[in-house]
């Protein structure tokens, strides 16, 4: 804030509001907490692709991004089950040349493969 000019008596103004206002109460437990940051930063970086990267690695998981948070209405049911609302993306198709310089490596390319398949990190 100091460096887009706030004055410390106006960043100070800002926190008792906060605080006031009960920005404590996000922070009641762990989950309340990263709730609140993780929806300030997808605030923060609208439309940069880093905010599903971090939806992803949280399993798109409503208690940290809302109830809101659901599968956009016109969904590929050629590729997603439409009525399986916790299948998401999980990965994304390599690019062309990807498959063609290495193919060994690359292995199945297409979109419902690729899309569908956990990471090395997902439970299920």
């Amino acid at each position: 804030m100091r460096k887009l000019g706030v004055t410390g008596a106006d960043i100070n103004t800002y926190w008792t509001a906060q605080l006031a206002d009960g920005l404590n109460a996000h922070f009641a437990n762990l989950t309340q907490g990263l709730s609140h940051i993780m929806r300030q930063k997808y605030i923060s970086l609208c439309l940069n692709p880093e905010t599903w990267v971090d939806m992803r690695r949280s399993d798109f998981s409503q208690a940290i991004y809302g109830p809101s948070l659901v599968r956009p209405l016109n969904l590929n049911t050629v590729i997603f089950d439409a009525n399986n609302p916790t299948q998401w993306i999980r990965g994304m198709v390599y690019e062309s040349n990807e498959q063609t310089r290495n193919p060994d490596n690359v292995g199945d390319n297409s979109e419902k493969y690729r899309l569908l398949t956990p990471l090395w990190w997902d439970a299920n």
